[in-house]
């Protein structure tokens, strides 16, 4: 293969990239509850919107080198994390009692792959989802998505997995 051949390959691979990872930062997500950062696991602090793996460990490690953090405040001095994220994170910390934070899927935006992470979603029940959703402009409530052909064993493991945020505006 010459040169330009392997160039218009490369860039397709890149493309390909770019454009699976943008489908899966479609699915909006709620964060509920709070997380005490002085129990928290490193995939714990991965949870919360901002907070990526590497961030997560050195979080683990500085709350070690500390034993124990007194302030949620204290997070600040952690690289990555900057009054931006903090502010975003703020409200689900704590430093003492017990965690119950949660990450919920919207299922008006949730991609194929998505909606299959969730406990007994098939290839075939994302897709129904994805489809009703299309043509009843979203789902109002969570209950919705059993119309869609989720059985309600299926939806009892799911529904506190998923909500329904408002459907987004599609441009005329």
């Amino acid at each position: 293969m010459n040169k330009k051949v392997l160039f218009i390959i490369g860039i397709l691979i890149i493309l390909i990239g770019v454009a699976t990872s943008a489908i899966a930062e479609d699915t909006r997500k709620v964060v509920t509850g709070q997380l005490n950062i002085n129990e928290a696991s490193g995939q714990d602090f991965s949870l919360l919107p901002g907070i990526g793996e590497k961030t997560s460990h050195r979080i683990v490690k500085y709350r070690e080198e500390l034993g124990g953090f007194k302030a949620i405040e204290q997070m600040k001095r952690i690289k990555g994390i900057g009054d931006a994220v903090f502010n975003k994170i703020r409200e689900h910390l704590t430093t003492t009692g017990k965690s119950d934070l949660k990450v919920l899927m919207d299922i008006n935006t949730a991609t194929a792959p998505a909606l299959r992470s969730l406990p007994g979603i098939s290839e075939k029940d994302a897709n129904a989802v994805i489809e009703y959703r299309k043509k009843n402009r979203g789902f109002k409530k969570i209950e919705e998505i059993k119309l869609a052909g989720i059985g309600k064993e299926k939806f009892e493991e799911i529904k506190d997995l998923i909500t329904a945020l408002e459907p987004l505006k599609t441009r005329p």
